[in-house]
């Protein structure tokens, strides 16, 4: 094979088994995306794939619109920049590293607070609360979804 520019590839196709995703991506592919696609995740993967390709994915936490760059400390959802407390961005941090998966509320008091959980205080809800507000303001689809009794996950509404 030759060496031509380094341009990444994102397959748009409706040809969606296995062996033909597995095809594509062997023979070079970057990503590969079956039809019917939602328009946000074409867009979500085609930033994944130049982060990939700029090689700053250590240093890049993303989830739907929601953007942050751990090195410099920066949050944005869609275009608007966040203006986080060291805690609201800790809070966002734990959830978005494990997106639309329940982190419980020990376990946000152990990473952002770095103490063990404590059943009379309400740090956590406060927390997110301040959270939500900033994170979505004038946005249509709140993104911190509570289970109640048990944590709070990142979650785009259904």
């Amino acid at each position: 094979m030759t060496e031509g520019p380094n341009i990444p590839v994102v397959l748009l196709t409706a040809r969606g088994d296995v062996d033909e995703r597995v095809e594509g991506l062997n023979l070079g592919a970057d990503d590969y995306l079956a039809k019917p696609f939602a328009m946000t995740e074409l867009v979500a993967r085609l930033r994944a794939v130049w982060r990939r390709r700029a090689g700053v994915t250590a240093n890049i936490l993303a989830y739907g619109d929601v953007v942050m760059n751990l090195t410099l400390r920066e949050v944005r959802r869609g275009e608007r920049s966040l203006q986080l407390t060291p805690q609201e961005f800790s809070l966002l941090e734990s959830l978005l590293r494990l997106p639309e998966k329940v982190v419980t509320r020990t376990e946000l008091c152990q990473q952002v607070w770095g103490y063990q959980f404590d059943p009379g205080t309400n740090v956590v809800e406060v927390a997110v609360q301040r959270l939500r507000r900033k994170l979505d303001d004038g946005f249509p689809q709140p993104l911190v979804q509570t289970v109640r009794g048990v944590g709070y996950l990142l979650k785009r509404s259904a």
